[in-house]
């Protein structure tokens, strides 16, 4: 099926709410950006309602084959790069887990050092209390 390529060149700004939704429709969302559609009687019928701020060109369908074989070629990566890359991605999850570690057990000594100052403190403070107690 042939294909339109279809540009934004007006902005949307105060412009009705149903060329908006129609501009959504079309995939447009912001000035300057193109989308490459299939060219049937909808399509057609939501250029012309918005045809004030967008341009239409007709596009070969073979661009975008070249792409598709683009995507699956790079997909068919050799095993290795991608046992490669399992490999470099465990060693960072196994690198962040030991750092997690290690300041959950600088966090935990802090807070028994902590007890073990406010302790200290009330056993000081009970051998006074009890002298003026006693007075």
């Amino acid at each position: 099926m042939a294909q339109i390529k279809i540009t934004q060149t007006g902005s949307r700004i105060r412009q009705t709410a149903r060329q908006k939704r129609t501009l959504d429709a079309l995939g447009l969302r912001r000035m300057h950006q193109s989308v490459v559609l299939n060219d049937t009687p909808q399509i057609r019928g939501m250029v012309a309602k918005v045809s004030h701020l967008v341009a239409v060109s007709a596009t070969d369908a073979a661009p975008a084959a070249k792409k598709k074989a683009a995507k699956k070629a790079a997909a068919k990566k050799p095993a290795a790069k991608k046992a490669a890359a399992k490999k470099s991605a465990a060693k960072k999850t196994a690198t962040k887990k030991t750092a997690t570690k290690k300041t959950a057990a600088k966090k935990t000594t802090a807070k028994k050092t902590a007890a073990k100052k406010t302790a200290a403190k009330k056993a000081d403070a009970a051998p006074a209390a009890e002298a003026d107690s006693k007075e």
